[in-house]
């Protein structure tokens, strides 16, 4: 039998592509055990990231990040996003660690700049327009929650 999937042995987010149900449910178990760590220690936004790890790990089931772009209209929902992309949360938002929320200059997994809410709809048109006047073939997946939807 093989060692459960533990997020920091994550070798390629492509890997998710390929994964079993069992091994998508060890992944999730994994993500959430370093999101209660890391943000029980150092503070952030734990309750809106518990709430999207599956979701955020069938994205990457199903779509071909970074061609495909990703999209947080809450930008501190993206901590799933982060580690599945090799990045710790250890010690986020200090100086040198990764931001709290998407940042084009910390990875290609990040197209977009974002803070907090109420921007993706307009981005995500932007880039399904750029991708279209340049005959571009790729998804735009945006993940609206934690009430950005009303703003």
């Amino acid at each position: 039998m093989k060692d459960p999937i533990d997020i920091k042995h994550l070798r390629d987010p492509k890997d998710i592509q390929s994964m079993s149900v069992k091994e998508i449910e060890d992944l999730c178990s994994s993500i959430r055990r370093e999101l209660l760590d890391n943000v029980s220690k150092n503070g952030g936004h734990l309750s809106p990231n518990l709430g999207v790890v599956e979701l955020t790990v069938s994205l990457y089931k199903v779509f071909d990040f970074p061609k495909d772009k990703l999209i947080f209209d809450v930008g501190h929902q993206c901590y799933t996003n982060k580690l599945l992309t090799g990045r710790s949360i250890e010690n986020m938002g200090e100086k040198d660690a990764v931001s709290c929320f998407q940042n084009i200059s910390e990875s290609v997994y990040d197209c977009y700049d974002a803070g907090h809410s109420s921007t993706s709809l307009s981005a995500a048109e932007g880039f399904a327009i750029a991708r279209d006047v340049k005959g571009k073939k790729y998804e735009v997946v945006v993940v609206i929650g934690d009430s950005s939807i009303a703003n």
